[in-house]
C-alpha cells in the first residue's frame, strides 16, 4: 500500500505517478497543478552513457554503399518486372477478338430467330420438331440462339450479353481462345 507524497493519504489502488516529477499521488492530487509539481524529470538533460564510436560503425560504414547498391539492383529488377507483367497485360487485352465474334454470333443469330418469328426459331433452336425432322445442325445453331418474343427477351439478351462478356474476356486473356471455345461448345 502505498501513500500520497502531497497529502499523505493511504492509496488502496494502483497510485498515480507524475510523469514531470516522478512522484506517486492520490486521485486528488494526480494533476501537476494540483500536487505543486516542479518539473524536474521533465527538464533534466538526458546525457548519454556511451559517447564513444565502436569499430563497428566503421565496417558498416564500408557496407553501406554495398548494400545501398544491392537495394537500388532489387529495385531495378522489380521495376523491369514490373514493366515487362504491364506489358504483357496490356498486350493481351487486345487479343479479344475470338470473344467478339462470339457474342456478334449470339446477337445475330438471336435477333433474326426473333425478327423471322417462329419457323425461324424452330430451325434454329433444340425442339421436338428438329429432333423428328433430323435437323442435325440445331445442335451448334442452338448454341448461339436465345430464343425470345418480345422486347424484354431482347433487353435481358443484352444485359446476359454484357455481363458475359466481361467474363469472357478474362477467360480468353489468361487461357486463350482454343479453351474458351471449347468451354463454350462443351458447357452451351
Amino acid at each position: 500500500m502505498g501513500f500520497c507524497e502531497h497529502c499523505g493519504e493511504p492509496i488502496n489502488y494502483l497510485p498515480f505517478k507524475c510523469k514531470y516529477c516522478g512522484g506517486v499521488y492520490c486521485k486528488k492530487h494526480r494533476l501537476p497543478e494540483n500536487h505543486e509539481c516542479t518539473f524536474e524529470i521533465k527538464h533534466g538533460p538526458i546525457i548519454p552513457l556511451n559517447l564513444r564510436e565502436g569499430p563497428s560503425k566503421r565496417v558498416n560504414s564500408h557496407r553501406a554503399p554495398r548494400e545501398f547498391k544491392k537495394y537500388i539492383k532489387r529495385q531495378e529488377k522489380h521495376k523491369q518486372r514490373t514493366i515487362k507483367h504491364y506489358e504483357s497485360y496490356d498486350n493481351k487485352t487486345t487479343k479479344t477478338n475470338s470473344t467478339t465474334y462470339l457474342i456478334i454470333a449470339i446477337l445475330i443469330m438471336s435477333i433474326a430467330s426473333m425478327v423471322m418469328g417462329y419457323p425461324l426459331s424452330l430451325i434454329l433452336t433444340l425442339s421436338s420438331y428438329s429432333f423428328l425432322e433430323l435437323y442435325l445442325w440445331t445442335f451448334i445453331t442452338s448454341l448461339f440462339v436465345s430464343y425470345t418474343s418480345d422486347l424484354f427477351g431482347l433487353f435481358f439478351l443484352f444485359i446476359l450479353i454484357l455481363f458475359f462478356y466481361m467474363i469472357i474476356k478474362n477467360i480468353e486473356r489468361i487461357f486463350g481462345k482454343k479453351f474458351l471455345l471449347q468451354l463454350y461448345f462443351i458447357c452451351a
